[in-house]
């Protein structure tokens, strides 16, 4: 089975995504927070302790974590770890971890909404490919990570926490 680790695991908006690919799919979740995690979660095995996005080894403390824990997709939802990791997307693959984060200069460019309302419908993207039914948005092929997408397919949001 696949494994995801999702950050901001603490969040409503990290544990609704969390929630929802449980369901939708077959991969496990691992949650991740830069927060005071309780120690009972921690004991439990699915909550990790990760550094903030802005320390200078952040992308190579979340490589480790992820190394040990045989995570597959790594989904991080802070704009400052979003920021970190696009610069190391091609370290994370040859160890066969697959970032979920737009490339930089895209993720420079495309309009960024903090914590979005519940009803607006998330998608997570792998280069363009809807993680949840496989529909391949061309117009999208550039971009990974969650967004909302709009009702044409051609343009999307980026969505996460501040």
């Amino acid at each position: 089975m696949a494994r995801l680790m999702i950050t901001a695991g603490l969040e409503p908006f990290a544990l609704r995504l969390a929630k929802r690919i449980q369901q939708e799919t077959d991969i496990a979740v691992i949650y991740a927070d830069c927060h005071d995690i309780p120690r009972v979660l921690l004991q439990g095995g699915k909550y990790k302790f990760i550094p903030y996005g802005v320390a200078p080894t952040f992308a190579h403390e979340i490589l480790s974590l992820c190394l040990d824990e045989n995570i597959d997709y790594l989904l991080p939802l802070r704009r400052t770890e979003m920021q970190a990791l696009a610069e190391s997307k091609q370290l994370f693959a040859e160890y066969g971890i697959t970032l979920l984060v737009p490339a930089k200069g895209l993720l420079n460019e495309v309009s960024f909404l903090d914590n979005p309302d519940k009803a607006l419908p998330v998608e997570i993207l792998l280069n363009g490919k809807n993680f949840f039914n496989n529909e391949v948005y061309s117009e999208l092929i550039a971009y990974s990570g969650p967004f909302v997408i709009s009702d044409s397919g051609e343009e999307a949001l980026l969505v996460g926490l501040l």
